[in-house]
């Protein structure tokens, strides 16, 4: 059996470089926001906001990156 892997297409490499580029930067701006802003216990704001985040943004990449490869 022979099974050849296809890449994503260049569209579809901008696709999915854009949305991992707009998850990292509402990650970043929400755990910087929750760490200079909240008020008790900072560091634990931030890192639940961090890990709400990427959990949050784990489904919209798992789409982009198949919306991607069929681009």
């Amino acid at each position: 059996m022979d099974y050849e892997v296809q890449g994503f297409s260049d569209t579809g490499t901008m696709v999915f470089a854009i949305v991992m580029l707009a998850i990292c930067a509402v990650v970043v701006v929400a755990v910087l926001g929750t760490a200079l802003f909240a008020r008790r216990h900072r560091f634990l704001k931030a890192c639940g906001v961090f890990l709400a985040g990427t959990f949050l943004g784990a489904p919209v990449l798992m789409v982009a990156t198949v919306v991607a490869m069929y681009i």
